[in-house]
């Protein structure tokens, strides 16, 4: 990774309000560490789409593994609160068998190791076959994955999870996955995404970050 594509991680976390991410959210606040763009649309996109036997190239996977850790870093410093649980975004069995891996996976991992936190990566299931996002827009995203996920037990005795994505864009996948998990006895739902595609507007800076 040169200097080039180095990301600029200076300006720490950001957070957004639950009103900001979709109308009615599920969530209680998402957090993202950097903004989509950059070496990042390439790196996120290459890291869950490689077809290589062997996985990712290194450097893609190693910019991602570095995003994480300052993702949990960032939080760990900013916060004592710690969820019960970490739990990915995951993939439809299809897309899963598809890619060979779920990319969220590694990102939330990662990011359990920096916090302390237990990593649940089988709490949730996604049950439909939803069309890809990126393709969509507004009210298509929301519809699209509206009852996508179902949690695999019940979770009355998590008071809180962390639910992890790669990337925030409207909210409406982290929103649904949040609702299957409120439905299933979690008290508060909160995400961590490593990139966020909201203007700033939109997605303001945690007032404990500079």
């Amino acid at each position: 990774m040169s200097p080039a594509d180095e990301p600029d991680l200076n300006h720490g976390v950001f957070e957004g309000c639950s009103g900001c991410l979709v109308q009615g959210s599920a969530l209680h606040g998402c957090r993202a560490l950097i903004r989509y763009e950059g070496s990042v649309r390439r790196w996120i996109p290459g890291f869950k789409t490689a077809r290589s036997p062997f996985g990712p190239a290194v450097v893609i996977r190693l910019a991602i593994d570095h995003l994480a850790v300052e993702l949990g870093r960032r939080v760990a410093a900013e916060t004592t609160a710690r969820p019960d649980l970490i739990v990915s975004i995951p993939l439809h069995p299809r897309r899963r068998r598809w890619r060979g891996f779920n990319h969220v996976d590694p990102i939330a991992r990662r990011i359990a190791q920096g916090l302390g936190s237990p990593w649940v990566p089988d709490a949730l299931e996604r049950i439909h076959d939803t069309r890809d996002q990126a393709k969509l827009v507004g009210r298509e995203r929301r519809e699209n994955v509206r009852a996508a996920f179902r949690a695999t037990s019940r979770l009355d005795a998590a008071t809180c999870i962390w639910l992890v994505d790669d990337v925030l864009t409207t909210g409406s996948t982290l929103d649904a996955a949040a609702d299957a998990l409120l439905e299933a006895g979690v008290l508060e739902v909160r995400a961590l995404t490593l990139a966020a595609t909201l203007p700033a507007s939109a997605c303001p800076r945690h007032p404990g970050v500079r």
